[in-house]
């Protein structure tokens, strides 16, 4: 009986031992998730940095009369005017406004180059936000148009769309399941389209 007794002190002393290590290697394992989150931001933001320096190098290669009516909005002295000037809603709203007036005067090549400027900035600035609170809103070529919800920039009014000249976007919906797709609530700027 009392090798038995010794025998349970000894098992509960190594249960308690194992319990305060399974303890301390919850720690660790906390402060490495910590820090795996740290480095996974910080290579996101490096992806991010990289991906905005092209778009910046794209940018600066458009036309310069459209890039003259731009100046004011997206800065172009220095990479880090750029990135600090795209990162606000009032900028995007002033890119759309100056493509709605000068989209007859912008390649497609500068179209395809502002519209991914506008969707990279767009996704930035959702990043401040736990969830995305901003969302693109496209056309496809081919859809009916939607007088509600798009400017039909040839004035017809009416028909089917010919081209989506320049995104819009809006408030998403909030979502009850983070797999959910992303639905626009309510639009900001309609997307910009050609009717034919």
């Amino acid at each position: 009986i009392e090798d038995l007794k010794e025998k349970k002190k000894e098992k509960e002393k190594e249960i308690e031992d194992l319990k305060d290590e399974k303890k301390k290697n919850a720690k660790n394992i906390e402060k490495f998730m910590e820090k795996y989150e740290d480095k996974k931001k910080e290579l996101e933001s490096i992806g991010d940095l990289l991906q905005v320096r092209k778009l910046y190098d794209k940018y600066l290669s458009m036309e310069t009369s459209i890039l003259s009516k731009l100046d004011n909005v997206l800065i172009q002295r220095d990479f880090e005017s750029f990135i600090s000037s795209g990162y606000t809603l009032s900028s995007l709203d002033n890119v759309w406004d100056i493509v709605k007036i000068e989209y007859k005067n912008i390649s497609n090549e500068d179209k395809e180059t502002l519209k991914e400027v506008f969707a990279f900035f767009l996704s930035q600035i959702n990043k401040r936000f736990k969830e995305a609170k901003y969302g693109l809103v496209q056309v496809e070529v081919g859809e009916d148009f939607d007088a509600v919800n798009q400017v039909d920039l040839s004035q017809n009014s009416r028909g089917r769309v010919s081209e989506c000249v320049f995104y819009g976007y809006g408030f998403l919906k909030e979502k009850e399941n983070p797999n959910d797709e992303n639905i626009i609530s309510r639009i900001i700027k309609s997307p910009l389209v050609l009717t034919a």
